[in-house]
């Protein structure tokens, strides 16, 4: 069958946001029945974000799609998705170069592309949702991709989406049965938060297979959505071109005769009243006998298969219509091999239990979880494996993965920071190795050395660029450094750049200062691997024509004493006496320049320079935690590790450091709770939640602040019902001695004055009405005071009192009648609703329709 579609029709509406983070593709008025790509987005981040990084990702598909590699003849599967994803995130990249403020923009999505093979490919990132429906029934729903992660001291739920910080993958899902009728739904979270399956397939099941119908289903999706959804209202329905009973069985064969699903049990006795009809060459030319010993056989294995089909349609509709067995047998097994330890068993069973459609959320979840928790068993196994065989890079491959999955697993992140601390030293021993090997000049030992730090530490440039160094030497091919081969903006000639490398050993004259020095015959060494010397330099020398003096540099008793000096710069360098190091191995090389002696002052001088630089971001970091930035502090403690691994200092700080910053966390929980009880009005459990933070803050004015706040509130709420009610017996008083008046008036009177009616009590506010030559004011700047306040009572107060009440935005004025509804202050809801509606506000009409019921 070659797929046509009908006319498509979509949503893409604010919702209750106040800003569309949203994007359908096609775009309006460009959808058409010859349309083959659909695509719903939602970006995360805001303004400046979410709604940029939806409008990427559609336009980059789109322009993938079409022009940078056309789709043409070939089919979409998951390298031509994952290729277009490196697309999109490359031009989130290239925004966010002319727009600092995009920094960090996300977005998930989803999207059904039909293909010229007369399949469909299903494709989505995060939460999007896509649905497969025939016949009140869905035959595929994508499954959501959400992570578990740890945010500010508590575990969080969270779509994975398109961003640049990390590579994302699409799941793809390839439908080869389509058949007339057929709906695919693509939607965001906003319609699926709203609709359950069950409501779904119930709103599809409504058409009749017209684009009227078509049009009514997504009308209805939009007024269901526009009332409870709390997000974008986005999707895409589209329908396969044709009614089901178009369908029909050819007579010889043919592909339609895979659509049936279970044969009638009459047909047998169909087949055998057409037999009887049928002319005699059908059977070709045997004897009657036979034909009729075949004809006799024809009915029972007919009847054996309709027995079969029958049987094996009974098993499928048990496995259906329990669907809670299946799972249930799946997610016991699968927890029984975690506890035996059979994790790979147990991820295959789970997997099984997560791929039943159940109606019941929570049970999915839990088996998710499980899930989780088995491959990170399996991954942690396995990584211990590893190191135990000495394998750290694959152990640490292992173990990064496991973060992905739950970047809260802090056993993992322990191990891993131990691990890389082992790589990082074991580098750092096969460095000095190659080191001493290399002022010794035995470039092909130093070579081998380096190449196994270059296995832990790949990119490592100064391990590069010291194999360069050996294979110039030993007249090798250099190996490729990308940072070399660029060549400097200042290099103007063509002149080639000149290689950075260790220093040349200089052939120096040791004797300089001595009048005729004598030949100097050449020095070995017993240990070439150590650093530290095991006899005098220039111990061998001779003299054929004269006796140098005692105190010329070429004695014995100047080697001695320059051997001497290192011995005593070697003990002060062990025990960490860097000064005293340097100060020792500087006499010794002005006694005697050796270039051993000029490698160990170097070395000397960078540890020097390191607990430099160790004391001062100590430094730093103390500041940090003394005034409360843990998180600044903790970094800066981390990089002092960087300079001296073996102190236990910033370790204990950072311990330090990480309860601070939970107990900083569970106090803006308290906040953040009581700042939305203040906003409900619940004044007394944001007071006691304030209380709560305030025990130990490090802000406690601002707390305070908040306190005061809430009880300044409360007592102008009081004070308001206080005055309303007062309002109210007084105007009742008044109508009381009105009414009495009439009664006790002279029966002569015939004309009853009627009494002036009851004073007006006006409630004292605490906005005080403005003199009227100040009356003209800007309703903008009120409207930011309600924001700030967040919609109260005093807003109200504001509006009324300035007399711009009629003047302010729809949205202002429907939050405000949120608040009054909250509050249970019906009338003053109702006036705020009704004020709205007046400016076009179909939320609020929503809302004052449901007050008036």
């Amino acid at each position: 069958m070659k797929i046509s579609l009908k006319t498509p029709y979509f949503l893409n509406e604010n919702g209750p946001e106040a800003i569309l983070q949203t994007a359908v593709l096609p775009q309006q008025g460009e959808q058409s029945a010859s349309s083959r790509l659909f695509l719903v987005t939602e970006g995360i981040g805001g303004a400046e974000r979410g709604d940029a990084a939806a409008q990427i990702t559609a336009a980059a598909f789109k322009e993938y799609f079409n022009k940078v590699n056309p789709v043409g003849k070939k089919a979409v599967r998951q390298l031509y998705i994952n290729e277009t994803l490196r697309f999109t995130e490359r031009r989130f990249t290239k925004h966010m170069q002319t727009s600092p403020a995009a920094y960090g923009m996300k977005s998930t999505m989803a999207m059904v592309h039909f293909n010229n093979d007369n399949t469909a490919t299903l494709a989505w990132v995060g939460n999007c949702r896509i649905y497969h429906i025939r016949q009140k029934q869905i035959l595929y729903r994508s499954e959501d991709h959400i992570s578990s992660t740890w945010q500010n001291g508590a575990y969080v739920l969270l779509p994975k989406t398109i961003s640049t910080t990390d590579t994302s993958y699409a799941s793809t899902h390839v439908i080869n049965d389509i058949l007339p009728g057929d709906y695919f739904l693509v939607c965001s979270p906003g319609v699926h938060e709203v609709l359950s399956d069950r409501n779904i397939k119930y709103l599809v099941s409504q058409g009749d297979y017209t684009d009227a119908t078509n049009e009514s289903i997504v009308d209805k999706v939009s007024e269901l959505c526009a009332k409870n959804a709390t997000k974008n209202i986005s999707m895409y329905l589209i329908q396969v071109d044709g009614q089901p009973s178009d369908v029909a069985v050819p007579a010889t064969g043919g592909s339609a005769q895979k659509q049936i699903k279970v044969p009638k049990v009459s047909a047998p006795a169909a087949s055998k009243t057409k037999q009887k009809k049928a002319p005699k060459a059908l059977y070709g030319e045997k004897s009657e006998t036979a034909s009729i010993g075949k004809r006799s056989k024809i009915p029972l294995l007919l009847g054996l298969l309709a027995l079969l089909i029958v049987g094996l349609g009974l098993g499928y509709k048990y496995l259906v219509s329990n669907p809670e067995e299946v799972f249930k047998k799946h997610y016991n097994q699968g927890t029984s091999y975690m506890l035996e330890g059979n994790y790979e068993q147990a991820i295959t069973e789970l997997e099984k239990a997560v791929s039943v459609k159940l109606e019941d959320t929570v049970s999915i979840y839990k088996a998710r979880m499980s899930l989780l928790t088995a491959r990170e068993k399996l991954l942690t196994q396995q990584g211990d494996e590893f190191i135990k065989s000495g394998d750290l890079l694959n152990a640490r491959k292992l173990y990064e993965e496991i973060l992905q999955l739950n970047p809260a697993n802090m056993n993992i992140r322990n191990k891993l920071d131990n691990l890389n601390f082992k790589i990082e030293t074991e580098k750092q021993r096969l460095m000095t190795l190659a080191d001493t090997l290399l002022i010794q000049e035995r470039f092909k030992d130093a070579k081998e050395l380096l190449y196994e730090a270059l296995s832990l530490a790949p990119e490592d440039t100064v391990i590069l660029k010291n194999i360069n160094f050996c294979n110039t030497h030993l007249e090798e091919d250099s190996v490729f450094i990308a940072s070399l081969e660029e060549t400097p903006e200042e290099e103007t000639d063509n002149q080639p750049i000149e290689e950075e490398r260790p220093p040349e050993r200089e052939e120096r004259d040791l004797f300089a200062n001595q009048n005729d020095p004598q030949p100097i015959s050449s020095t070995t060494y017993t240990n070439p691997i150590s650093t530290t010397y095991t006899r005098p330099i220039g111990s061998t020398t001779t003299s054929t024509t004269s006796t140098p003096t005692v105190n010329s540099p070429n004695t014995p008793s100047s080697s001695t004493q320059a051997f001497n000096y290192v011995q005593q710069g070697d003990d002060a360098f062990q025990r960490k006496n860097y000064s005293g190091a340097l100060s020792f191995y500087e006499r010794a090389y002005n006694l005697n320049k050796d270039s051993r002696v000029e490698s160990k002052i170097r070395q000397t001088k960078q540890r020097l320079d390191d607990n430099k630089n160790y004391k001062n971001v100590i430094s730093q970091a103390d500041q940090a935690f003394r005034s409360g930035n843990y998180d600044k502090a903790k970094k800066l403690y981390w990089n002092a590790l960087g300079f001296e691994s073996a102190d236990q200092y910033p370790s204990q700080k950072i311990e330090e450091c990480n309860a601070q910053i939970e107990a900083k966390t569970q106090n803006n929980r308290y906040i953040q709770q009581g700042d939305a009880a203040l906003a409900a009005g619940n004044y007394d459990k944001a007071k006691d939640l304030y209380t709560s933070a305030l025990a130990s803050t490090s802000d406690r004015a601002g707390v305070e602040s908040k306190i005061k706040q809430v009880e300044a509130q409360k007592s102008r709420k009081e004070a308001e019902l206080k005055a309303e009610k007062e309002a109210a017996e007084a105007e009742a008083a008044a109508a009381a001695e009105a009414a009495a008046a009439v009664v006790e008036a002279p029966p002569k009177e015939e004309v009853v004055e009627t009494p002036p009616p009851p004073k007006e009590v006006k409630t004292q506010t605490s906005v005080p009405a403005r003199p009227k030559e100040q009356n003209t004011v800007d309703v903008r700047s009120i409207e930011r005071f309600c924001k700030t306040e967040g919609y109260t009572y005093e807003c109200y107060q504001r509006l009324k009192s300035e007399r711009v009440f009629g003047q302010a935005d729809k949205k202002v004025l429907f939050r405000l009648g949120k608040f009054f509804e909250q509050t249970d202050n019906k009338g003053k809801a109702k006036e705020c609703y009704e004020q709205a509606m007046k400016k076009g506000s179909d939320q609020a009409k929503n809302r004052l329709r449901k007050l008036n019921k």
